[in-house]
């Protein structure tokens, strides 16, 4: 019959190795879902240099710049359907309201906290993937 050190020790075992093996596959899921992502250096205080598509258009990710006004053309987003592509930062911005009043009538405008549904684009800004649905309310 095992001591009690020696379970003890088995599920230490056990449990790391479970831990070590999860996070392995996080980190797969994480890479792959980055995987053709183009990748950007910042330094502090510079501005994010974003590729540009054939059509000029910047693309990338909001996450890596400081201010909406540094934010590519093209913003990097998942769809309803789990595909990664671009939402059209003029499409995002329309929603931004000029005025308490106006962000008022706006949310007063929307059916049952439905949300805007916008385009989803690959990186050409032209060639539609899917659809990204946008201020809706949680369930």
């Amino acid at each position: 019959m095992k001591s009690f050190t020696q379970h003890r020790k088995a599920f230490g075992v056990a449990a790391t190795t479970i831990a070590i093996a999860i996070g392995g596959v996080v980190g797969f899921a994480i890479t792959t879902a980055n995987a053709g992502a183009p990748t950007v250096q910042i330094e502090q205080g510079d501005k994010v240099d974003f590729p540009k598509n054939a059509r000029g258009e910047t693309y990338g990710s909001a996450m890596e710049v400081r201010t909406p006004a540094d934010e590519p053309d093209l913003i990097r987003s998942v769809g309803d359907d789990g595909k990664i592509g671009y939402l059209k930062k003029a499409d995002l911005d329309q929603g931004t309201p000029k005025s308490p009043e106006e962000a008022i009538q706006m949310q007063n405008a929307r059916k049952d906290g439905a949300g805007r549904v916008l385009k989803l684009y690959a990186e050409d800004g032209t060639t539609v993937i899917s659809q990204r649905t946008v201020g809706k309310a949680a369930p």
